[in-house]
């Protein structure tokens, strides 16, 4: 067993109001565009982009569906028992 395992399992023997979680994954740029303004302004841009060219609905992409992410993916950290949703900000 590496040190770091042996400190951490010490620790959270120690300390039993704390878990070991992985984060939930956040863009720090999409909490920060997330507001009434930012929403509005960008279906404004996209109706102006889809009466500009036309897009076919073949072309249009959801890309939490086709698995493509901007977003890291956090390494694991302490957390207090009980908290279901630990979250996470990446650049």
């Amino acid at each position: 067993m590496k040190t770091e395992e042996y400190s951490q399992r010490v620790f959270l023997r120690r300390n039993p109001q704390i878990s070991f979680k992985k984060p939930e994954a956040t863009s720090l740029n999409r909490t920060k565009a997330f507001n009434q303004q930012e929403v509005a302004l960008f279906y404004e841009n996209l109706n102006k982009l889809l009466e500009r060219y036309h897009f076919k609905q073949f072309r249009i992409f959801n890309t939490d569906k086709t698995g493509i992410t901007t977003v890291q993916r956090p390494a694991r950290m302490y957390a207090e028992k009980g908290v279901k949703r630990v979250t996470f900000a990446t650049m």
